[in-house]
């Protein structure tokens, strides 16, 4: 009865000793493989949006895009933006700005809507703006 009480209390201290040293060693381990999946994953998911842009800069390459300036007496200056005559963008708001306030004025809204079309071209579909871009458009932000 003695050998199996001692074999017990040296098995619970083998067991004392894999959880002390080797379970937070296999933590940290795993830790580090998390991060490396998780940036392999943001890595190829940059990978594959960015592929996916370039085949959209190429068939917008080919396609007729065009822009129509719309004004509204309530809320300003707009555009739509049609794609092989097909309207893709009806913009009659400042973009990135909230409300439904137009642009001040009709060059406001051209400017802002070549700018869109460029990045069309460039395969950012749908095409976001920022305030930033907007104020480097000179456009007049409410």
């Amino acid at each position: 009865m003695q050998n199996f009480d001692a074999m017990r209390i040296k098995t619970s201290i083998r067991i004392i000793v894999i959880m002390t040293f080797l379970i937070p060693k296999m933590v940290l381990a795993q830790q580090t493989i998390t991060k490396e999946i998780s940036t392999e994953n943001t890595d190829s998911l940059k990978l594959a949006f960015e592929e996916q842009r370039m085949e959209m800069a190429k068939k917008m390459d080919r396609a007729v895009i065009t822009s129509m300036i719309a004004f509204s007496q309530d809320e300003g200056y707009g555009y739509y933006i049609f794609v092989d005559g097909q309207m893709v963008i009806d913009q009659r708001s400042i973009p990135a700005v909230a409300g439904k306030k137009g642009f001040s004025t009709k060059e406001e809204a051209e400017r802002t809507a070549a700018f869109a079309i460029s990045k069309i071209r460039a395969g950012y579909v749908p095409p976001t703006i920022s305030t930033e871009e907007l104020r480097q458009l000179a456009i007049k932000l409410p």
